[in-house]
């Protein structure tokens, strides 16, 4: 557990739109900011709060000399773990669309009989009504 010391909240410009970012001290790990997109996952985070934190949740980087922290989801707060059901779905769905095609694409499934068209004009007169 990591009991956070200081929190500051920043809002950035992504490719996607704003996001808002954290910055996070915590009491265990003093002089080290780390940063956190927020999610539902630490959205209400505060001061004094005990969080439980993984190490694979930990990633760093070094720029100019420098260390930066960043502390990403928890893998069951991350979006999209199970795409089974995803992946079912968009099979059922390409079978349809294969049957559709298959439907209106074969010459041997003709219409025998004429639908009429609504509001369709006599052949016989070619003035366009505007």
């Amino acid at each position: 557990m990591m009991t956070i010391k200081s929190i500051s909240r920043k809002q950035i410009e992504t490719k996607f739109g704003p996001k808002e970012k954290l910055g996070i001290q915590f009491v265990e790990r003093p002089g080290v900011w780390v940063d956190s997109w927020v999610g539902a996952w630490n959205q209400n985070w505060k001061i004094g709060d005990q969080i439980e934190v993984k190490k694979d949740q930990w990633k760093s980087r070094e720029y100019q000399g420098k260390t930066y922290w960043t502390l990403s989801a928890p893998p069951e707060a991350r979006g999209f773990i199970n795409l089974q059901p995803i992946t079912e779905a968009l099979e059922r769905l390409q079978e349809r669309v294969e049957a559709l095609e298959e439907a209106v694409y074969t010459p041997e499934e003709v219409a025998e009989e004429e639908i009429p068209i609504v509001g369709a004009q006599n052949e016989a007169n070619d003035e366009i009504p505007f």
